[in-house]
């Protein structure tokens, strides 16, 4: 009966922490980043795209919030398969002067380029307009956020104001907290003692209060040293081999490769490199 209970106890732990999480497939078949010219830092341009679903990045610096819980996958038109890790939102002037918010962008580290949805924003209430080799986009009151000329690969692409906002952290130490740095991180009974024995000059009478010093938890960590020599080693070929895959390679070959998988034979050291498109290849 207890390891009938204990089992129930992990499968419903097991459960709970699945539950803490969202997973997300995407299929943008109309979209190819791969048309798009690499983001440059500091330029902040974002492909206005008809073919996306969502709007995504691959920029941690833009988002305001993220949410890490939501992972997943995304397809793209041009084959490439890379992860999904967080789902935030973006702050940005618009053409106004006025801060505005852009919700639910996904965080794909892996992408190269920035991508605004355009049905997500007519989802928002947006209105897009195409005319005269311009897209513009207008928001409910009818006010213009973006204005983008069409460029030489038929391609719509704007310079996002993003929002630089001065964050001012305000944090208070206990004077407890205080004392036990100005005396070198000595344990607070210690400290406790030197102030009750007026042993610190200048030291008020306070209450002493149990906190977590980062310190010192910094300071008192320990690991295991790394092994001199692998424990097993290989008496014959092929016997036992090492792999390693490396990537994304930028830029990709010209057969469209982005991974090296490399394997190494322990007995005859032998290598051999495999070029890979994806890493699901390897599945």
């Amino acid at each position: 009966m207890q390891e009938t209970q204990e089992n129930d106890n992990k499968e419903t732990q097991v459960a709970d922490e699945l539950m803490m999480h969202e997973v997300v497939y995407l299929n943008e078949q109309s979209c190819m980043p791969s048309s798009f010219e690499t983001n440059v830092d500091g330029e902040n341009v974002w492909y206005l795209d008809n073919g996306a679903s969502n709007h995504m990045t691959g920029d941690r610096r833009y988002f305001d919030k993220m949410d890490h819980s939501i992972t997943g996958k995304v397809r793209f038109g041009d084959d490439s398969r890379i992860d999904i890790k967080g789902k935030g939102t973006i702050a940005f002037i618009d053409l106004n002067g006025k801060p505005r918010v852009m919700s639910d962008v996904y965080f794909i580290p892996e992408l190269e380029s920035n991508i605004i949805s355009l049905g997500q924003a007519t989802e928002s209430g947006c209105e897009i307009k195409l005319k005269d080799g311009y897209l513009t986009m207008h928001d409910q009151e009818g006010k213009l956020l973006v204005k983008a000329e069409r460029s030489r690969n038929r391609l719509y692409k704007v310079k996002m104001g993003l929002r630089k906002e001065a964050c001012l952290y305000l944090t208070s130490t206990s004077m407890s907290s205080l004392w036990h740095a100005r005396m070198g991180h000595v344990s607070l009974i210690t400290l406790k003692s030197m102030i009750d024995k007026e042993l610190i000059q200048g030291a008020p009478s306070l209450v002493i209060e149990s906190e977590v010093c980062g310190s010192c938890l910094l300071g008192k960590q320990t690991r295991q040293s790394f092994p001199q020599a692998t424990v097993f080693r290989a008496t014959k070929k092929l016997e036992l081999i090492h792999g390693d895959l490396c990537g994304l390679i930028t830029p990709k070959t010209s057969a469209g490769n982005r991974y090296i998988f490399v394997l190494v034979d322990d007995y005859s050291r032998y290598i051999w490199t495999v070029l890979l498109r994806r890493r699901e290849m390897l599945s």
